[in-house]
């Protein structure tokens, strides 16, 4: 959330002067189960939408990490034309993955991408409304949590959690195409489809420095 963003008389002054190291994070805070979202800042990635052409590889950086109590809020942003625009703001809770905000929509509440721990056959529903710059709509959604499968990208092989995202209009509209996501430990999404033909991949990660 993921830039990484790792004489004696005189030194005995020096070393009195050094600031005393950080107090260690309170152990009900400590992380008990993986995160599957980069929560560094500065860590990198690119991903191409297969499914347009001409293709585009687009990069993302963590541009931001803010700790909010137990939970972080991890902003992302791609970078265009020399500039970070942050498209994405996801928290980071001790239940789970929670999608704050995607460009100019913000999701009240926020909706959960994944609980956590990790338990397969999980489901859950959000019900939401999401907010434009001028109007707001209910959606419903609903994701289903599988077993961890190998996926292959450009950007490697990984273990990967399947995590299947439905979603409709609450008041009983249309329902939008089913979408997949493949989530990794400590990287994120790295594989998005739909039957509809789309198909996201991740084509490089790299973490903070």
């Amino acid at each position: 959330m993921p830039r990484l963003l790792i004489a004696l008389p005189m030194l005995a002054l020096l070393i009195s002067l050094a600031p005393a190291p950080a107090a260690p994070v309170p152990t009900h805070l400590m992380p008990k189960h993986p995160i599957y979202y980069p929560t560094v800042v500065g860590t990198k990635w690119t991903k191409v939408a297969c499914h347009v052409e001409p293709r585009r590889v687009a990069t993302f950086v963590v541009a931001d990490v803010k700790e909010e109590g137990g939970s972080k809020l991890v902003s992302v942003a791609i970078e265009d034309d020399g500039e970070n625009r942050i498209v994405e703001k996801v928290r980071i809770a001790p239940d789970g993955m929670f999608l704050v905000q995607r460009n100019q929509v913000q999701f009240d509440p926020p909706v959960c991408l994944l609980k956590l721990p990790v338990k397969p056959g999980e489901e859950w529903e959000t019900l939401n409304t999401l907010s434009a710059v001028e109007n707001a709509v209910e959606f419903r959604y609903k994701h289903t949590v599988f077993e961890p499968e190998w996926v292959t990208v450009p950007a490697g092989r990984f273990r990967a959690v399947r995590v299947v995202e439905d979603s409709q209009y609450a008041r009983g509209g249309a329902r939008m195409w089913p979408t997949t996501h493949w989530y990794v430990a400590g990287i994120g999404c790295v594989k998005s489809t739909t039957p509809g033909g789309r198909r996201d991949v991740m084509t490089s990660f790299t973490p903070a420095k």
